[in-house]
């Protein structure tokens, strides 16, 4: 038999919920410093925050002209950066 045969048989591994569990805590931990560097040590550098969720809207408004509110750029920054970064 050869090596890719027992790969193939092999189940796929899926995380446990525990895991995900901790991908959810890393993000989030991540995205709050992310959010302290963002809004105050820039701003105290350059003179003004970050705002992520002005960069969502504009890249949306880019690809579809669609003018996101932001609040809903808002939820997809935090969306983003809690699941999809881990």
């Amino acid at each position: 038999m050869s090596i890719t045969g027992q790969a193939a048989a092999q189940p796929l591994a899926f995380p446990s919920t525990r895991t995900f569990r901790n991908l959810f805590i890393g993000g989030y931990c991540a995205l709050m410093a992310w959010e302290i560097w963002a809004r105050t040590i820039t701003a105290w550098v350059v003179g003004g925050p970050l705002e992520p969720p002005e960069l969502v809207r504009s890249l949306v408004r880019h690809w579809t002209s669609y003018d996101m509110p932001l609040s809903t750029a808002t939820f997809l920054h935090y969306l983003v950066g809690i699941f999809g970064y881990p």
